[in-house]
């Protein structure tokens, strides 16, 4: 994966007044992809994909969780802290994200020419990582 920072994390200035709304109005319950595939006292497996120029709005991941690229694509993320990344998957790509105690709310949108699709693995706030 490579990242490329758009907007500095704190600056809020250029952001679009709709997705600062969006975000001000999330809800406390609202949280990671909607489409489970599998979901166990451990993990959740859930996947999504995004036509192009498709986004899916701000979600929070409470867990650490992994992120399996099964297209390749191109996507723009916004943070809840202000970043605003372009983001290069490669095909199969993985990438892990260990959260602890913090929350990890963001918004993702295909701005490549195909669909771009993803795997999450969501572990349990006590479930030991396992090594993909």
């Amino acid at each position: 994966m490579k990242c490329i920072e758009l907007n500095s994390v704190g600056d809020f200035d250029r952001w679009d007044q709709a997705k600062l709304d969006e975000l001000r109005n999330l809800g406390k319950n609202q949280s990671g992809p909607d489409n489970v595939i599998y979901q166990n006292q451990s993990y959740k497996l859930s996947f999504f994909g995004l036509e192009p120029y498709e986004r899916l709005p701000f979600r929070i991941m409470r867990n650490s969780f992994d992120l399996i690229c099964l297209s390749g694509g191109l996507a723009i993320s916004s943070f809840s802290n202000g970043g605003i990344s372009l983001i290069m998957y490669d095909k199969g790509e993985h990438v892990h994200h260990t959260l602890g105690t913090k929350e990890y709310i963001h918004d993702v949108q295909n701005i490549g020419r195909k669909p771009l699709v993803m795997a999450i693995i969501e572990y349990s706030a006590d479930q030991e990582l396992v090594e993909i």
